[in-house]
């Protein structure tokens, strides 16, 4: 999720992709493994924590949401920066080989929450 100023301020992944059985699915490992760590690298080094919310009861599968905290200051809001855009990065790599499986985009955060 972006704010209007175009910087990332989150995430929001939901799904599955379908590649293969649960559990044999490569292409939600990947997802999984990438969005694992980025919540993981945020939480440590961060100042304040984000808000993640993780759903696997959603009617289209498994569901995580991160929401920075809005008053980051701005070494933190560089370092979250650097995570997201690196989390990006990878979601457009397995997209590149299994586009048909994963989409990525981006969108605006509601400033109404999730």
């Amino acid at each position: 999720m972006e704010g209007e100023s175009g910087e990332l301020e989150g995430f929001c992944v939901r799904g599955h992709a379908g590649y293969a059985p649960p559990g044999r699915d490569i292409v939600c490992a990947g997802v999984s493994a990438l969005v694992q760590t980025a919540v993981a690298a945020l939480k440590r080094f961060l100042s304040r924590q984000p808000a993640v919310i993780r759903d696997s009861q959603e009617e289209e599968g498994a569901c995580v949401r991160l929401l920075l905290p809005p008053d980051l200051p701005e070494e933190d809001k560089k370092t979250a920066g650097i995570i997201l855009q690196t989390l990006e990065i990878g979601m457009h790599g397995i997209a590149g080989s299994y586009g048909k499986y994963i989409e990525v985009r981006r969108c605006r955060h509601d400033s109404g929450g999730f």
